[in-house]
């Protein structure tokens, strides 16, 4: 695990990163975009407890997510970040690799995986419904990294298609074992980036290490999926004119 810790005079907040150097995988066929939308029902459940963590009282951190992408053109990555209070490095570094923890050992839950499938499939339709209003500055990113990589440009009609095809059938288990793919010491790299006037209060890179060695050996339980079942406004008021 290579630890790196930066301050910089002009920098505003402090944050945290912990990053996974994986092979490059190929982006190019109908299976390999099978396994972009498995990777993305992972990183968006996972994204999902960090927010709820986000907004109970005295949060541990201020936001954090989990992504994966290119890092440079020979190397994937699966990175994830948080942006904590400047003398909350460790507690949010924590908090985060409980839930990373907990992830690995005892997955997500049912619940979660339909909720996100529903929230992909639905963000995939307004895309597609939206097809004739997308301004052509939407497609450079993509045009580049095809020139750039080789990958493929596929349109919002075959995505759409793919995904109302795929996302039925990805399973839990078939999610519970990606962490494991990913998680490795020995590609593991930890940036933390904070304001200089805070610098004493930033862990050292020992006790960031101990971090990872303490969450591994706690017992932890399930997480409950707290979803609220019961209507948005119970009783309708009466309608105006």
């Amino acid at each position: 695990t290579l630890i790196s810790t930066v301050t910089d005079p002009e920098a505003t907040s402090t944050r945290l990163a912990i990053y996974y150097k994986l092979p490059r995988k190929d982006r190019l066929t109908v299976a390999d975009f099978r396994r972009s939308l498995v990777e993305e029902l992972h990183h968006t459940m996972v994204n999902g407890r960090l927010d709820e963590l986000r907004q109970r009282p005295d949060p541990p951190f201020l936001s954090a997510f989990s992504s994966s992408g290119s890092y440079v053109l020979t190397r994937d990555v699966v990175f994830q970040g948080a942006t904590v209070r400047d003398s909350g490095l460790a507690r949010g570094l924590e908090a985060l690799l409980i839930e990373l923890e907990r992830v690995d050992r005892l997955g997500f839950n049912a619940s979660e995986l339909d909720r996100t499938k529903h929230n992909i499939i639905r963000s995939y339709e307004s895309a597609y419904q939206e097809r004739e209003k997308e301004e052509s500055q939407g497609y450079n990113s993509e045009i580049a990294n095809s020139f750039l990589t080789g990958d493929p440009v596929p349109d919002i009609e075959l995505k759409f298609g793919l995904a109302q095809r795929f996302l039925p059938a990805i399973t839990l288990d078939e999610i519970n074992h990606l962490a494991r793919e990913w998680i490795s010491e020995s590609n593991r790299v930890i940036l933390v980036k904070g304001p200089e006037k805070a610098a004493r209060l930033l862990p050292s890179d020992a006790r960031i290490a101990k971090l990872f060695k303490v969450v591994s050996s706690r017992t932890l339980d399930p997480w409950t999926d707290r979803v609220r079942q019961e209507p948005l406004v119970p009783t309708l008021p009466t309608p105006g004119t």
